[in-house]
């Protein structure tokens, strides 16, 4: 195969050719966001599994989704050192400026704005976030990160559903996150899923997140699905290979294909390595 025209993309967080395997999710995130809209009830998703098999992947499908649906959104990777509370206050920023830049601005979005100052204010060593308002003390400027979150989420929330809209952060690696800032994450996204705010929340990370995260809030559970994402079947690992070959006038042998399934488990990103050379 022409090494230019090659579809194969076993990248970090790189969208493989043909997505298989992941339609529960995908279709689960859909449903979820639609319902949100309408003030129903929807839970959140914390994507579990091995690096390589596609965590990555799946909150870029789940960006797409909400941008149909008119979602505004913002993507966080947690660093190594887990602090996540002045990257949370910098994503949220650019969610309002946003939709202030697509939707006209009215009282519940500047004073979203003035709460989200007020609480990146609080952050210790936190970022000097550009936001012209005053200031709005009160709802999310306490010192307890999971009552400020909570405070937050309410507010940015009622501003989203003002405007006839909805937020979705996704938010990677969260597996860095201590559980002290997950169970204040934890809290934030309740209080806005208990008023009904469409307010959604796509995590990823390593297996442990999710004993972490039932851990840091027994409600947890109701808040998020845990979906596993690991290897693939055969069939779709062999249509993860056929797909982007037949695109490309190219076909796999059988034998082919049997060795790669058997070396690689069917495991997406060494598919992805296989098909690449």
């Amino acid at each position: 195969m022409d090494p230019v025209l090659n579809p194969y993309s076993p990248g970090a967080g790189s969208r493989p050719p043909a997505l298989v395997g992941r339609d529960e999710q995908i279709d689960t995130m859909n449903v979820a966001l639609q319902r949100l809209l309408l003030g129903s009830s929807a839970r959140s998703q914390l994507l579990t599994g091995l690096r390589g098999v596609g965590k990555t992947v799946m909150l870029v499908e789940f960006q797409e989704l909400a941008d149909a649906h008119g979602y505004f959104h913002a993507h966080i990777e947690v660093s190594e050192d887990g602090v996540l509370a002045p990257d949370l206050a910098a994503a949220l920023r650019r969610v309002l400026l946003s939709m202030d830049a697509k939707r006209r601005a009215g009282d519940t979005l500047r004073r979203a704005f003035g709460v989200l100052k007020a609480f990146s204010l609080r952050i210790p060593n936190g970022p000097e976030l550009s936001i012209n308002v005053d200031a709005v003390f009160g709802p999310a400027d306490s010192g307890n990160l999971g009552a400020d979150l909570a405070g937050l989420f309410v507010e940015l929330g009622k501003a989203a559903k003002d405007h006839q809209t909805g937020i979705l952060l996704t938010i990677d690696e969260l597996h860095y996150v201590d559980r002290a800032t997950l169970e204040s994450l934890v809290i934030g996204l309740h209080r806005a899923s208990q008023l009904a705010l469409p307010v959604v929340v796509a995590g990823a990370g390593l297996p442990t997140l999710a004993a972490t995260t039932g851990q840091a809030k027994a409600y947890a559970e109701r808040l998020f699905t845990f979906p596993q994402i690991g290897s693939l079947t055969d069939a779709q690992a062999i249509e993860a290979l056929q797909q982007p070959a037949k695109d490309e006038g190219i076909v796999w042998s059988d034998d082919a294909l049997a060795l790669i399934l058997h070396v690689t488990q069917c495991y997406p990103y060494f598919i992805q390595q296989f098909g690449l050379n």
